[in-house]
């Protein structure tokens, strides 16, 4: 090869690398500018069992919706008693091939600051303020699997990579999608469902007819079960789902911070190395810190965020998600050293965290970003509602 045609490869190849980083800047932009989005959804069907309330939403026009991954989540827009802006994440549970309506399932948490008002407020017909569909929990894409999906021939199949699907409580929501879509997929799919009691089994007579007509292996655990429950009992163990999938297969947990933490350790030791979660809401911190913004003072000792600590002394910081989805509770890190306890899909810029993603390592010296510099929140007062309890993440 010449020379010149060197040269000229080398340029081309430089362009190529040049455009896919536009383009994936580009596309990076659009979707933080899509997370800011809102669209109106009609309440068409409402349910509600026990403590657990089914929504069913669509189109005020019929129109169909915007595509949904498995495993993301709608976020509702809404006002606490006080008047106080609101919103909170939740998992979308139908299929993500129906396009004509999304299906909630939201546990009523009595100390939450929305849950109890969706269930004495909401109304079939009316129309609701929502996010399109986002988040970052997601199957992760395998071309094995790819291909699978348009196979029809058995003897045709190459064997793919094993998905074990692990939830605790309510954590079944973003992953009931997921089951749909492995079995499209063609790969070998087992479901782990911890819950307390029989009654805590969301969809459980649906997921026991799945797994009889198709491969889905369903392993329903209860911790607290009564006499005559035929099924496993217990907890569930890193080395039975280990046992289950291999150190090679997929696995993705969701389900309260204690949990995911000890199974994703645990998994790790046994060598285990595919493994995602999502998170309810992150352990309270058990260390303190003093954690400064501006003239304002707080600590992280008992508080699952930055941003709960702030907020619970009494200082006004923006947010709206507390998901790591919209970029509202950013703030400049100054000095100091933060640990991620939630996976973040906003990308926020150098030097700077999502408070509502991170808990302190050491102490914290932070600024308000410079664009908000002139706009600084005010402290609050300390009786503010900002301060009680919340729902968790996707409660």
């Amino acid at each position: 090869m010449s020379s010149t045609a060197m040269i000229l490869l080398i340029i081309t190849l430089l362009s190529l690398y040049l455009a896919v980083g536009i383009m994936d800047g580009v596309r990076r932009r659009y979707l933080q500018f899509k997370q800011q989005q809102k669209q109106q959804l009609q309440l068409y069907r409402l349910r509600r069992q026990g403590d657990l309330l089914k929504l069913w939403l669509r189109h005020p026009e019929g129109q169909l919706l915007a595509k949904a991954k498995p495993g993301q989540h709608l976020q509702l827009f809404s006002q606490d008693q006080l008047g106080h802006p609101i919103s909170r994440a939740y998992s979308i549970v139908s299929d993500y091939k129906q396009r004509r309506y999304y299906s909630l399932a939201i546990k009523i948490e009595a100390t939450g600051r929305l849950t109890p008002l969706l269930a004495q407020q909401l109304k079939q017909g009316q129309l609701l303020q929502c996010s399109y569909p986002k988040g970052h929990f997601q199957l992760e894409f395998s071309p094995r699997s790819f291909f699978n999906s348009f196979v029809k021939a058995p003897k045709l199949l190459v064997k793919s990579r094993p998905v074990v699907l692990i939830a605790g409580g309510i954590g079944i929501t973003p992953l009931l999608p997921m089951v749909n879509a492995a079995l499209r997929q063609q790969r070998p799919v087992t479901l782990v469902y911890q819950a307390r009691q029989l009654q805590d089994l969301l969809h459980h007579r649906k997921l026991l007819r799945l797994a009889k007509n198709t491969n889905l292996h369903y392993l329903p655990v209860l911790s607290q079960p009564d006499t005559e429950w035929p099924g496993q009992r217990g907890r569930v163990h890193a080395a039975q789902l280990a046992q289950l999938g291999g150190t090679k297969a997929d696995y993705l947990l969701c389900a309260s911070a204690t949990m995911v933490r000890e199974l994703e350790q645990s998994l790790a030791t046994l060598g285990c190395r595919r493994v995602q979660h999502e998170l309810f809401s992150a352990a309270h911190s058990t260390q303190s810190f003093a954690i400064t913004l501006g003239t304002s003072e707080a600590n992280s000792l008992g508080h699952s965020s930055v941003l709960d600590a702030l907020l619970a002394s009494g200082v006004k910081v923006p947010f709206d998600c507390r998901g790591g989805s919209c970029g509202a509770c950013a703030l400049r890190l100054v000095s100091g050293d933060c640990k991620n306890v939630l996976q973040n899909e906003y990308t926020v810029g150098e030097h700077e965290i999502l408070s509502c993603c991170v808990q302190a390592n050491s102490p914290l010296h932070l600024e308000w970003p410079t664009t908000a510099a002139d706009e600084q929140p005010l402290p609050l007062q300390q009786s503010s509602s900002l301060t009680t309890h919340d729902d968790t993440t996707f409660a």
